[in-house]
């Protein structure tokens, strides 16, 4: 039976309930980034300490699939719920539709780890069992994430700190300290299974309302779901062959490197956001500073990253090798996906859905071949070399997108305030 559409008496749903439009300080952004950076290296420093090698890889998996949920799981649809030229109706109803689909994928796909799960009782059993628990802390978190869709949608800055504050990073701390009290996997996900249904809510699925009179047209919703799901992949597919190939504790010593250097989008995402801005404002010589200036930052972290990784690690993580060849190929990845993102956000704020779809298939399957082709003779080595080159792949067309564009439309990349000033 469809739900019903709650009644116009019963006011809107739990999470369209949303404040005035605010702006954000500086300190809470600055608050907002802190704790999150924070939150993640505490993450990052104790589990590896507290868990063995495929201990750890079970976990980082099992947050690839919260994460995986949190970005695919409402299929594309939230792309649309954010459109500011559709009405606020519809984009109220999209968001509701957002939620039902997400509730929906993500107890499916919690029931079939749970079953998977129930027939295998080995070590493979433990592992589905925390993916379960991975989808499952997607479940609970997504309606906290589509709240801070609706706060954002109503000019409320505020409240999308605030929301995204507590969807992006409830597991972390219960998670953190159970892993360290028990030095279970299970215990740790459970907790932060647990954190995240205090900052989340649970919706009955008869307060969804699914009667929407518009919907997103296939092509396009099929090139949004497409650059969704793409991303998601280039971020984690060399993860999931390694593990799949070589192994979970070849998986584990693999993602300590990995996540760590990781950690780097925290401080050029913020820059990326600013240099976007900066474009729409027609301030194009503050946009090409900001996006260099990001580039520079990037790079000397990489770099700096890399060399407290092998200084130190020994101390941090005594039963993980760090392996130089594995953490340089992946500190020229992370650089590499870094230029993958500054051209990838151009194109799409250029309205080059697209382009940035097909980079990312073609980025997506240079990876995966390789990493498969060199996993089983190179171990850590080839599926770092798959990470680098899939991303360069990805950048490389979209660069080439950029450049065929600048050649036909130059006054695109021009500041408008140079414009003005040489018309006068």
């Amino acid at each position: 039976m469809r739900p019903s559409r709650p009644s116009a008496t019963a006011g809107p749903p739990w999470w369209e309930r949303v404040g005035q439009p605010r702006q954000a300080s500086r300190r809470g952004y600055v608050f907002f980034v802190a704790v999150s950076g924070s939150l993640a290296a505490l993450q990052l420093l104790v589990l590896p300490r507290a868990l063995d090698r495929a201990e750890f890889a079970v976990v980082v998996l099992a947050v690839s699939v919260t994460q995986g949920l949190l970005a695919i799981g409402d299929l594309g649809l939230g792309l649309f719920a954010s459109d500011t030229t559709r009405r606020q109706g519809t984009r109220r109803e999209l968001r509701a539709l957002v939620l039902a689909v997400a509730v929906s994928l993500s107890t499916l796909v919690a029931g079939v780890f749970a079953l998977v799960a129930a027939v295998d009782r080995d070590v493979e059993g433990v592992l589905w069992s925390s993916l379960c628990i991975g989808a499952l802390t997607a479940l609970v978190l997504w309606p906290r994430a589509v709240r801070s869709l609706a706060s954002t949608a109503a000019g409320d800055e505020v409240g999308t700190l605030h929301n995204n504050l507590l969807w992006q990073n409830a597991p972390k701390l219960g998670m953190v300290l159970l892993a360290v009290t028990t030095r279970s996997p299970l215990a740790a996900l459970l907790a932060g299974l647990l954190g995240s249904v205090l900052a989340g809510r649970l919706v009955s699925p008869t307060r969804i309302p699914l009667v929407v009179s518009t919907r997103p047209p296939l092509g396009k919703w099929s090139v949004a779901l497409g650059f969704k799901v793409t991303s998601f992949g280039l971020i984690w597919a060399d993860s999931y062959v390694i593990a799949a190939v070589a192994g979970l504790e070849q998986a584990g010593q693999y993602q300590v490197v990995a996540r760590t250097l990781t950690a780097v989008t925290y401080l050029y995402l913020p820059l990326l956001a600013l240099a976007e801005a900066a474009f729409n404002a027609g301030n194009r010589r503050r946009w090409l500073r900001t996006v260099l200036l990001a580039g520079a930052v990037t790079g000397a972290i990489d770099g700096l990253m890399v060399l407290l990784l092998l200084r130190l690690a020994p101390r941090i993580w005594p039963s993980y090798e760090i392996s130089p060849q594995v953490a340089w190929l992946l500190a020229g990845a992370s650089f590499v996906a870094f230029v993958s993102a500054a051209a990838g956000t151009l194109l799409l704020i250029t309205g080059r859905r697209t382009s940035v779809l097909c980079a990312n298939i073609a980025g997506l399957t240079v990876m995966v071949a390789l990493a498969t082709a060199l996993v089983p003779r190179f171990g850590a080595s080839g599926a770092a070399t798959g990470s680098l080159f899939g991303y360069g792949v990805a950048a490389a067309v979209q660069l080439s997108v950029i450049f065929a564009v600048a050649r036909r439309d130059p006054g695109l990349f021009r500041s408008t305030d140079l414009l003005v000033g040489r018309a006068t």
